[in-house]
């Protein structure tokens, strides 16, 4: 980590990632900094859908806290979102608590999206 910002590293290495015959395209919204790969660019899409994903998780946090601040793994909770069940599964396996799997898990379910609505046949995402 340099000086300054502690809050923004820059990701070099994204430079030299590339998917032969896909678009890459950048998601930002505030904590989420994704880059996309796909057979055409699909900000638009991509950033709605990833609204979505943040705005259920959040409304989830607000009802559980202690979801965001346990550093412990969490009873699984078939209510809670798809995104926060992947996140809880993935902190019980690794025995933290599940905001330890938040970049991967709306990573994931990000990319399942577009795939599953028919958007694009192949996606990368890296988070």
């Amino acid at each position: 980590m340099g000086v300054g910002n502690t809050d923004f590293e820059l990701r070099t290495y994204r430079t030299a990632f590339h998917g032969e015959g896909l678009i890459p395209f950048r998601v930002v919204y505030r904590e989420s900094d994704l880059l996309l790969l796909a057979e055409k660019d699909l900000s638009e899409e991509a950033l709605k859908r990833l609204l979505a994903l943040r705005q259920s998780l959040e409304s989830y946090i607000l009802k559980h806290p202690d979801f965001l601040s346990s550093l412990k793994p969490l009873p699984l909770d078939p209510k809670a979102p798809v995104v926060a069940q992947k996140m809880l599964r993935a902190a019980q396996k690794a025995g933290v608590g599940p905001m330890a799997a938040v970049a991967g898990a709306i990573a994931e379910e990000l990319g399942q999206a577009l795939l599953t609505e028919g958007l694009t046949s192949e996606i990368v995402v890296e988070n």
